[in-house]
């Protein structure tokens, strides 16, 4: 929505003359509170002021699109906009993609490079990006979010022919990103309100109230000029008057208002009450559910998926009762041509989501606490109803080849084989978050009882015609998501949903590749391959008796069939997850570092050649480095991207004086620590190799294990000393006494994610367990019966896995700050497990041992009691 006609001229011309100015800055940030009008200066900016001098391309962000709240997206779809606009910037992109393609890439640098190359070649002609609402891609993946600030800010070095528009909040990540590199407007709100935008102000209401019944009392010099004040540069303030204006509100300015969020708050919360206010307590608390679900979903809704919410009403009731709320909230929800139903401004959700905000605003108006409280957001029960009507929908509406694909010989990537009109959007959303929302909602008997029949219906009947929908969605790691949330939900309620929920994610995890590919190899390639046994094959082999049929070589359990490669030809010493789950470095004494595919157990690059034996390996939090500590005492640095053997962006010769036995990246990947047989810690800047703390002294005995805790604030070291050591990993001094606990090597050390425990493990049998946030105290001791080599917990904190000098693996649960076994041990390698590791999703587990093997194993539960695997080297290679 484009501001007023006659409104922000004065900013809309400061960015006109910042556009003209070839010796501006690159870089324009207008920035400015919630509800400061930024995205309607935009739309201007976009639709009727730039596309006269320059060639504008844009990027609206909305964080509650799923495509468009992405960062990674974000450079794309200004590419795409800008080809889609001018045939001679399509060809030079064309051009380059051929050359260098994008898919799958979120590098955000190459795809700027792509995008200014494009305008190089074609001589210098003038472009400007609109990328609105900023702050709404910030998103959790910190490293990700930290990049693309990165990328944004680096356009002010880039072609004199582009030029970048940013609007957003004032966010300290942001401001540093732009401040120093931008021409910033502020839009005033508050006390900063200038003249100028009263002035826009008082036009916003003559333009939306003029035709309004009282419309000359509502505009007169006595009212106007109030309101006006009142919104002191807020344009959602002013919208929300208007709101309340059309529902014949009484009192709707009963203060002085500063047009601040608090002042927003009070006017959200009169909303809400004259809309819901003159209802019954049990239609409010209906209206307050749809609500409450518009705001709790990850994509807008589609208006009639709110008719599966269990509300007991009917479809006519939900049906009128949705309309109702639609048309009295108008002013906070949107209804589009798509018939999606969402809340265009983040500032109502912020609200609604903070119960404290809620509270405060509601006291202002002076509801009894019993009353107001039935205005407020339930999110366990909100999150129970959306997962029942998702659940619903996809009992409901799930079928074999819903999209009437007219052959199976077409893979996903020609949507010109679907039938578009046959595209049912709220099924889709279903598919995607029903385990999300799963997750949100209580667990309590009455939720049980509704969600344990439709799982059942679906796990027996339909998970075939859901994963078709996530293939042709592109969404089917999220398979993955809600089958762990359903193991989690069902445990130790429904024990055999659990082991199915378990063995349907076996499926997916093996024939990720073909079912991501056509949605037709679920039949063709997934389902005719899946063991005999399996719950999988049992139940659905049957339904569809014209498979293939595989008459010799057929796995019969998941566990059978070793996943060959070109594996390491001795011990293997360290194993690390790359942060997408889908490839694993690994370190071994035959002085090399290999990386595989964890899919195919294939190695995806040639081998990463040392001059000495490899004893430890990191991966970089980003996945672009690899870390490898040698017997020698040499550091090594690899590009774990190159292709090419001999990746190696530095080595540190010398860095230690003996084995290098252990390293780690610091959380934002910026330092390296290691640790060594020469009984010292040192701390490594990641890009330049320089040492930049240490060495930090103190062992008596080799080090064997190093870790930075969550946060990056402290290191951890353990020591054949029987000690741990805890430093600061800011000034390298002692942070405490040493850990003393142990009466035998310390081998191993592990944080959990959350940062609240530390894991060591010894050659003593014994694993302790101690509380980081009480002062490093010892929680739990745990005799295993055998020397511990490895350990490693799972991303949730929840299970600790340890490696033994048996070939054992043992499953440990935490519960109320102590250890208890899991499932019974399970005897996998045929001696030391040198080092084990979770993947970032924390649905698999790898383990290198000392028999040259590496092992892929499903986690168990507290269910199941059990792991399945497949190794990535055979016997050729012992």
């Amino acid at each position: 929505e484009e501001c007023v006609p006659g409104t922000r001229t004065d900013i809309l011309s400061r960015a006109k003359e910042w556009l003209e100015n070839p010796d501006a800055p690159k870089i324009l940030w207008i920035v400015g509170a919630p509800g400061a009008g930024k995205s309607a200066v935009a739309a201007s900016l976009v639709k009727k002021e730039f596309p006269g001098i320059h060639l504008c391309t844009k990027f609206f962000a909305k964080r509650d699109f799923a495509d468009r709240r992405d960062p990674s997206l974000v450079w794309r779809t200004l590419i795409y906009d800008i080809a889609r606009q001018h045939i001679g910037l399509r060809g030079t992109i064309m051009e380059g993609l051929l050359g260098n393609p994008l898919s799958g890439s979120n590098d955000q640098s190459k795809h700027c490079r792509l995008l200014f190359k494009a305008i190089e070649d074609q001589q210098c002609l003038p472009v400007v990006a609109v990328i609105d609402a900023l702050d709404e891609c910030s998103t959790e993946d910190h490293e990700q979010w930290r990049k693309f600030l990165q990328a944004v800010s680096g356009c002010a070095d880039f072609p004199r022919a582009f030029k970048l528009v940013v609007t957003s909040r004032d966010l300290p990540d942001i401001r540093e990103a732009l401040l120093e590199v931008s021409q910033h407007i502020l839009l005033p709100t508050g006390s900063n309100t200038t003249i100028e935008a009263n002035s826009d102000i008082e036009k916003v209401f003559r333009s939306k109230l003029r035709d309004f019944p009282r419309a000359s009392y509502w505009l007169s010099k006595e009212i106007l000029p109030h309101l006006v004040e009142c919104a002191a540069g807020s344009f959602i303030w002013a919208k929300m008057v208007v709101g309340l204006v059309q529902l014949n509100a009484n009192d709707i300015v009963v203060r002085e208002s500063t047009g601040g969020t608090e002042d927003v708050d009070v006017l959200y919360a009169k909303v809400l009450k004259e809309t819901l206010g003159q209802l019954r307590e049990e239609e409010r608390g209906i209206c307050c559910a749809i609500l409450s679900a518009i705001i709790f979903a990850k994509e807008p809704l589609q208006k009639r998926f709110l008719e599966a919410l269990p509300l007991n009403l009917n479809e006519e009731q939900v049906s009128t009762t949705t309309e109702t709320l639609f048309e009295n909230l108008r002013s906070i929800i949107s209804v589009d041509e798509n018939s999606r139903v969402r809340i265009p401004h983040k500032s109502f959700t912020d609200f609604f989501l903070d119960e404290d905000r809620c509270t405060r605003a509601m006291e202002h108006l002076d509801l009894p606490l019993e009353e107001h409280c039935t205005y407020l957001i339930r999110k366990k029960d909100a999150g129970a109803h959306l997962a029942i009507a998702c659940l619903t929908w996809m009992k409901d509406n799930l079928a074999f080849n819903a999209y009437r694909i007219p052959t199976s010989h077409s893979l996903n990537e020609n949507p010109q084989q679907l039938e578009v009109e046959r595209i049912d959007l709220a099924l889709v959303y279903a598919c995607c978050y029903w385990g999300e929302h799963l997750r949100q909602a209580n667990r309590d008997d009455g939720f049980l009882a509704q969600a344990r029949p439709l799982l059942r219906t679906i796990f027996c009947q339909k998970v075939l015609f859901w994963l078709e929908i996530l293939s042709l969605a592109k969404a089917v790691t999220s398979a993955k998501v809600s089958l762990m949330a359903a193991r989690e939900f069902l445990e130790g309620y429904d024990n055999d949903l659990v082991a199915f929920a378990g063995d349907i994610l076996k499926f997916v995890m093996d024939f990720e590749d073909p079912i991501t590919a056509a949605a037709s190899h679920i039949y063709i390639s997934a389902l005719p391959f899946c063991p005999s046994n399996s719950r999988t094959f049992r139940t659905y082999a049957c339904q569809f008796p014209n498979i293939f049929s595989v008459t010799n070589g057929r796995r019969e359990d998941w566990g059978d069939a070793q996943i060959t490669g070109n594996g390491h030809d001795s011990f293997v010493l360290g194993v690390s997850f790359f942060r997408d789950g889908l490839r694993l470095a690994s370190a071994s004494w035959d002085k090399t570092v290999r990386i595989w595919d964890t899919r195919t157990g294939k190695a995806t690059s040639p081998p990463f050649k040392h001059d000495s034996l490899v004893y430890s390996i990191a991966v970089s939090p980003d996945g672009k480095l690899i870390a490898s500590g040698e017997h020698d005492g040499a550091l090594s640095i690899w590009d774990s991207e190159s292709c090419e053997t001999g990746a190696r962006k530095l080595k540190l010769t010398g860095a230690h004086s003996d084995v290098i036995r252990s390293v780690a990246f610091s959380p934002d990947g910026s330092r390296i620590v290691t640790g060594s047989w020469d009984m010292t810690v040192k701390v490594w800047d990641t890009a330049s190799g320089k040492l930049c703390l240490g060495p930090l002294m103190g062992h008596t005995d080799w080090v064997s294990s190093v870790a930075f805790s969550p946060d990056g604030t402290l290191i951890a070291s353990g020591s054949g000393d029987e000690t741990i050591r805890i430093w600061d990993a800011t000034t390298g001094k002692p942070h405490r006494e040493p850990l003393v606990g142990h009466t035998s090597f310390v081998f191993c050390l592990a944080f959990t994610a959350d940062g609240h425990y530390l894991a060591s493990g010894s050659f003593d049998d014994t694993i302790l367990l101690w509380n980081v946030m009480d002062g490093f105290t010892q929680a739990s001791f745990i005799n295993s019966g055998s020397p511990v080599y490895s350990i490693s917990f799972s991303p949730k904190s929840e299970t600790l896995v340890s490696g033994h000098e048996d070939g054992s693996l043992h499953f440990w649960d935490i519960r109320a700050s102590e250890l208890h076994q899991l499932c019974n041990p399970i005897h996998g390698h045929t001696i030391y497990v040198n080092s084990i590791a979770f993947s970032p999703d924390g649905l698999i587990l790898a383990s290198g041992s000392s028999d040259k093997s590496i092992k892929i194993w499903v986690v168990p539960t507290r269910t199941t009691s059990k792991a399945s695997h497949g190794a990535l080297t055979n016997s050729n290679h012992d």
